[in-house]
């Protein structure tokens, strides 16, 4: 039975271990094309990054949610339900879409405050500036993805995402070193070449989801009109996501905003301890994707055993993963580090020292942050979506920020120690997430109205 249950979860993860973590390969790229071209920049791409990100992280987060309506209805076979929903999800994408927009004048000021150095804030501003231009489109591709995503068909998004990394890929490097006659733009480069990748991926998934087999199967262009109702209901399961998403991503962000107030040097090293993480997450969050689906369409049948297994069987492959990454972060990581040494006269001895014991910190909490990442899939494919809300609320800004402030702004610590903190973050949350998820009280939601008298 568990033999079955693996091979269906691969079958669909397999794919989404690249097109899951879009966002992570492109700023992969990004900053490792930065980091030899100045170190100025690679200071001040991931904070402007994370800062982009965090501004519109609740509506990417509501607007994805969709997928999870996709995969219950693909799951229950209310096939005609599915256009509509996408529908209401655009809707929304459009309007968070416009607000991104009209936020910039008033968010480029948060790199004022941030006290970084004034040529690091320059790049932080245009990066971002750019960033937020491009994040309309973004999120509107996010909602045709998710057709896709929900109904498990993985392999289409891993050819679409694919070419959008490698397109990504192709242009940094002619517009952040100007190679072939292009100018040099260095970190604005950067930023033109995320934003056309990302248009590239959306026109594609558009223009797929308005093929005839679509069209006539799901009803996508049926019913183009606002539904409050539906529209009520994806906001009632969608906001607590993504309100946790935002939550979360306001915190990181200013953990790196504080840490950029120690050094730039610190900053930097941070920047690339993340980055290395980052990539090395990509399979965990191709299994976590493949757990919102599948446990999302079990659900939908009202076959809780088999999201179970699903769920199960994602966490043993985690887990056996993240333990080798774990011990080679420890073993090996100046092999890591080395990729991202700056093409200058600078002493990079101090990144190595720095960066080895931020690795060791990532290892340790690297094994609970995993089964984190499983099990909040589950969860979200469930619906049961406010208690990681309320999680992330308390343990964000009553324990890691609290503390961070105070170890930067009071005590003076150095960056290790605010590692250190985040470490017990991460723990915490995952310890929680996963008693909750064991608790089986995921079982008594209902996303798309199964049981309409159930209260979720």
């Amino acid at each position: 039975m568990y033999k079955t249950t693996f091979k269906e979860l691969i079958k669909v993860a397999y794919p989404l271990m690249l097109t899951s973590s879009t966002f992570i390969i492109m700023s992969f790229i990004d900053r490792l094309f930065l980091s030899w071209h100045s170190q100025e920049e690679i200071a001040a791409c991931t904070t402007a990054g994370l800062v982009s990100f965090t501004i519109v992280a609740f509506f990417v987060g509501v607007a994805t949610y969709v997928e999870t309506f996709v995969a219950q209805y693909y799951g229950a076979k209310r096939y005609n339900e599915i256009g509509k929903i996408l529908w209401q999800g655009f809707y929304f994408a459009i309007v968070a879409g416009v607000l991104s927009v009209l936020l910039i004048p008033l968010t480029r000021e948060i790199f004022t405050l941030s006290d970084h150095s004034a040529l690091i804030q320059i790049h932080e501003k245009n990066y971002f500036t750019i960033l937020q231009l491009g994040l309309l489109v973004s999120i509107v591709g996010d909602v045709a993805m998710g057709f896709f995503a929900g109904r498990g068909k993985s392999k289409i998004i891993f050819y679409v995402i694919g070419s959008s990394v490698i397109l990504n890929g192709i242009l940094d490097y002619l517009l952040i070193f100007g190679k072939f006659g292009f100018p040099e733009l260095g970190i604005v480069g950067a930023g033109i070449a995320t934003v056309m990748a990302i248009s590239f991926r959306t026109i594609v998934f558009i223009i797929m989801l308005l093929r005839k087999k679509y069209r006539e199967k799901y009803a996508i262009l049926k019913d183009k009109s606002f539904d409050l109702t539906l529209f009520k209901r994806l906001i009632k399961f969608g906001a607590p996501f993504g309100l946790q998403f935002f939550l979360d991503h306001v915190a990181f962000t200013i953990f790196f905003l504080l840490i950029g107030r120690i050094g730039d040097v610190e900053l930097a090293v941070s920047n690339i301890a993340i980055t290395i993480n980052m990539v090395a997450y990509i399979p965990i969050g191709g299994l976590h994707w493949a757990v919102v689906i599948l446990v999302g369409q079990y659900v939908g049948k009202s076959d809780f055993d088999t999201a179970s297994r699903i769920t199960k069987s994602a966490f043993i492959l985690t887990f056996i993963y993240i333990g080798l990454v774990s011990l080679s972060f420890v073993a090996i990581p100046d092999i890591y580090l080395n990729l991202f040494e700056y093409q200058s006269n600078q002493d990079f001895s101090v990144v190595l020292l720095l960066g080895r014991k931020i690795l060791i910190l990532l290892a340790i909490y690297s094994i609970v942050d995993a089964a984190f990442i499983i099990f909040i899939g589950a969860l979200k494919g469930a619906g049961d979506t406010k208690f990681t809300m309320y999680v992330s609320v308390l343990c964000s800004w009553i324990l890691f920020i609290p503390l961070v402030y105070i170890s930067v702004e009071m005590l003076h610590l150095d960056v290790i120690w605010c590692w250190i903190i985040a470490s017990i973050w991460v723990i915490v949350m995952g310890i929680i997430v996963t008693l909750r998820y064991l608790s089986g009280k995921w079982k008594e939601f209902d996303v798309i109205g199964r049981n309409e008298g159930m209260v979720a």
